[in-house]
């Protein structure tokens, strides 16, 4: 997506301000989250937003999407349960598209996603205990499957290591 804007061969480079915006801290965002749904007579216990956040690694877009979706629901008071059921709903309402994008890949490509999706964040995708681990190929058919991923926008680079782009798609795959 960032092309369109950053290519000099796109119509829209440089069209606009380029601006970053970083993770809402936990605490900011509980705190907000929490007198939304109290104003509302609902009870957003902590516990329930931590786990949103973190297995969201605190996505605006995604935990958004999770307090919506909760927030849609006639239960007054949130549970554990209740969380989980919803994710195994909103991962069931995904997985067609999921299953979809999985014929536009190759078998090495998949198993390299799945493998980084089972590790949430992977520093090193050369290194030979994270090949070992997950049974990849060569580091050249690792390194060629990473690329296309990340051409794709299934694999994001962050100064950390490497991630499943989607969220909610990354949870998919460290089930499966």
């Amino acid at each position: 997506m960032e092309y369109i804007f950053f290519s000099i061969k796109r119509p829209f480079y440089q069209s606009t301000q380029k601006l970053f915006l970083d993770k809402i801290s936990k605490e900011v965002y509980f705190s907000f989250a929490h007198s939304f749904f109290e104003k509302e007579g609902k009870e957003l216990p902590e516990e329930i937003f931590d786990k949103v956040y973190t297995w969201v690694d605190g996505h605006t877009w995604y935990v958004q999407y999770l307090l919506n979706r909760l927030f849609a629901l006639p239960e007054k008071t949130l549970s554990p349960e209740l969380l989980d059921s919803l994710m195994m709903e909103i991962l069931r309402e995904e997985e067609y598209t999921y299953q979809t994008y999985f014929q536009l890949l190759t078998f090495n490509q998949i198993q390299l996603l799945k493998a980084i999706a089972k590790e949430g964040i992977v520093r090193e995708v050369n290194a030979a205990a994270f090949i070992k681990k997950y049974d990849l190929k060569a580091v050249s058919s690792v390194n060629t499957s990473l690329r296309i991923l990340i051409d794709k926008e299934f694999i994001l680079r962050q100064p950390d290591g490497y991630i499943v782009y989607d969220r909610f798609m990354s949870i998919w795959l460290s089930r499966i």
